[in-house]
């Protein structure tokens, strides 16, 4: 699943997480409350996880990291 190429993901994810949040503030049952955030907190962990892995896709290294530097002093 790559976010970039489909943004619409995204924008159902955060409607899903505003509607959640709404939820959870708006209900009085604790067991409901704590379903409610789980989820939420699931929906955040996923979008989050699906951004940044793979790392070598997604991540660039720059060059104190690529081992490219060197200083003589």
């Amino acid at each position: 699943m790559d976010l970039q190429d489909n943004p619409l993901i995204v924008v159902g994810a955060g409607i899903a997480i505003v509607a959640l949040i709404f939820w959870y503030v708006a209900t009085e049952i604790d067991r409901r409350k704590r379903t409610v955030g789980s989820i939420a907190i699931g929906i955040v962990v996923a979008l989050c996880l699906a951004a940044v892995l793979p790392l070598e896709d997604k991540l660039k290294g720059g060059i104190d990291l690529k081992g490219g530097s060197s200083f003589i002093v």
